[in-house]
C-alpha cells in the first residue's frame, strides 16, 4: 500500500507531509481492520480490554522521558548539537504525562494502580525494545517515531476518546492519557516541516526515515492486537 502511494512523490513532498500522510492512512487501517479499535468505535470494547490498554501505555508513556534522555545523550556524543537540544525541550515537556494514565485506570477499575510491570504485554515490550534500538542505531531516526507518536494522537486521539465515553461507556474524562496528548501535540504538527528541515538532511533522510515509521507500525499493530483479547499473550 504505501510503496504505490509514495512512489514518485519522495524527492517533490516535504519528510514531515509524507510522514503525516502515511499516519492518517495508518489511522484508516486500524478504523477498518483492526478489532480493537473496531470495537471501541463502535461502543464493544470490555473494561478488559481497557484495562490492558491503559496500563501498557501508562508503561509506555513513562518511558518517553528515559528515551528521550538516551536520545539526547547519543546526539551530543555524535556532535548533533541541535537535534540534543530539540531531545531535551521535548524530554521537559513530556514529564509526568504518566499520571494522566494513572487516574484513567483508577477512573475505569477502581482499583490503585499496580507498581510492578506484571501486567505489561509482551507487545507493548517489544515496542520499547524496538524504540532503543532506533534510538541506538542513529538519534535522527528517533525524531520520526516522535513524529508517528505524536501525530497518530492528533488523528485518532478524539475520535478515540469520544467513543470510549459515548460508545463504551467509560467513565468521563479516563482516557486522558491519549486525549491530553491529542491536545497538546495539536499545536506541534505545524512546526514539523521547520523542524525536520533544521535538524537533518532531507535527501539522505527521507527514505530511511519512512522505513523507520513502516518497521513502527508493524511492532505497534501488535499492541492492539493484544489489547483485543485483553489480556497478556505470547507476542
Amino acid at each position: 500500500m504505501t510503496d504505490s502511494f509514495f512512489l514518485g512523490m519522495e524527492e517533490t513532498v516535504s519528510l514531515a507531509d509524507l510522514l503525516k500522510k502515511r499516519v492518517e492512512l495508518y489511522w484508516a487501517h486500524l478504523k477498518t481492520n483492526d478489532p480493537f479499535n473496531r470495537a471501541l468505535l463502535n461502543g464493544t470494547a470490555t473494561q478488559a480490554m481497557a484495562n490492558h490498554f491503559l496500563v501498557n501505555v501508562r508503561y509506555l508513556v513513562q518511558q518517553t522521558p528515559i528515551h528521550l534522555r538516551k536520545a539526547t545523550a547519543k546526539a551530543e556524543k555524535n556532535g548533533e548539537e541541535k537535534l540534543a537540544k530539540f531531545f531535551k525541550l521535548k524530554c521537559r515537556e513530556e514529564q509526568g504525562h504518566d499520571r494522566w494514565a494513572d487516574s484513567d485506570i483508577a477512573k475505569v477499575n477502581q482499583r490503585r494502580i499496580i507498581e510492578s510491570n506484571s501486567e505489561i504485554d509482551p507487545s507493548m515490550k517489544g515496542l520499547v525494545k524496538h524504540i532503543e534500538s532506533i534510538i541506538d542505531y542513529d538519534p535522527v531516526h528517533y525524531l520520526a517515531y516522535i513524529f508517528f507518536a505524536e501525530y497518530l494522537c492528533v488523528v485518532a486521539g478524539f475520535e478515540m476518546a469520544e467513543a470510549w465515553e459515548k460508545k463504551c461507556g467509560f467513565p468521563p474524562n479516563s482516557m486522558s492519557v491519549i486525549s491530553n496528548h491529542a491536545e497538546l501535540d495539536q499545536h506541534h504538527v505545524h512546526e514539523w516541516v521547520d523542524i525536520t528541515r533544521d535538524l537533518l538532511d532531507e535527501d539522505k533522510y527521507k527514505a530511511p526515515l519512512l522505513e523507520t515509521v513502516e518497521e513502527t507500525i508493524k511492532v505497534h499493530q501488535q499492541f492492539y492486537q493484544s489489547c483485543w483479547q485483553g489480556k497478556s499473550h505470547a507476542a
